[in-house]
């Protein structure tokens, strides 16, 4: 995981605590694994912990306080002017296109966006012919945190003091702003430039991410939390067919 030269002016950052620390192995197995020719400066955001990867450099930022606090802080501590923001229970689970990714990366800057959404989820775009295109005003989750590509300057102006992650999922500050905001378009997910499992959700794994620890080596972790109740998978699978008719409809939840 080298940066090549072109790309150094990005930061790749996963932001975690000490809390979540049973997720570094696997995490950056994966990242090792799956995208063996990263381009991007890798940052793992951590309390006090230390993390030894190769190419991996940790950003400590002390006691725990807000998600948004912490995230404030790790910011500072870096000199790049783009930072894509990951999480660390969300592990890359396929090879990933390198030039492919760089180059919707490319356009993002080119535009510049001060935010573009790099997940197949909502909120998309539904730009004709193009990979990425506008999130328009008054969007739900218009600048949800994380699995995107921000302009440094515009990510401090939606870091609220005190917030958590779900605070800013659901801010409204990005409709303040006339920052650009894009995502993918609906073109683009369906063979998304990045696969990932989201391994944990409320503290509890994830139903899919349980074989898949078990496949890459690592089914000795699923003993510390436990599994998602078939309820709350029940609720998330709701979730994600809601989402799929909005992208089927090519319609904003707003």
């Amino acid at each position: 995981m080298t940066p090549s030269p072109a790309a150094a002016p990005v930061a790749f950052m996963v932001v975690s605590c000490d809390r979540y620390a049973d997720l570094w192995d696997p995490f950056f197995h994966c990242l090792r694994k799956y995208w063996p020719d990263c381009p991007y400066q890798v940052y793992l955001v951590t309390n006090h912990k230390s993390y030894d990867a190769p190419g991996v450099t940790v950003i400590k930022v002390g006691d725990d306080r807000s998600y948004s606090d912490n995230l404030s802080a790790a910011i500072k501590q870096i000199s790049e002017p783009w930072v894509i923001l990951w999480l660390e229970d969300i592990f890359i689970s396929a090879p990933v296109d390198t030039k492919r990714f760089e180059a919707i990366i490319a356009q993002a800057r080119a535009v510049p966006v001060g935010y573009l959404k790099v997940s197949p989820d909502l909120p998309l775009s539904y730009a004709k012919g193009q990979e990425i295109g506008p999130i328009p005003k008054g969007v739900r989750y218009r600048s949800a945190i994380g699995l995107s590509l921000y302009k440094v300057e515009t990510l401090k102006k939606l870091l609220i003091p005190g917030a958590s992650a779900w605070d800013l999922d659901q801010s409204t500050i990005s409709n303040e702003l006339d920052d650009p905001f894009y995502a993918l378009t609906g073109k683009e997910v369906r063979n998304p430039p990045i696969t990932f499992i989201n391994a944990v959700i409320k503290g509890q794994w994830n139903w899919p991410v349980v074989p898949f620890l078990k496949k890459e080596g690592f089914s000795y972790l699923l003993k510390d939390r436990a599994k998602l109740s078939a309820k709350g998978y029940l609720y998330i699978q709701a979730f994600l067919f809601h989402n799929f008719l909005f992208r089927v409809l090519k319609k904003h939840w707003r």
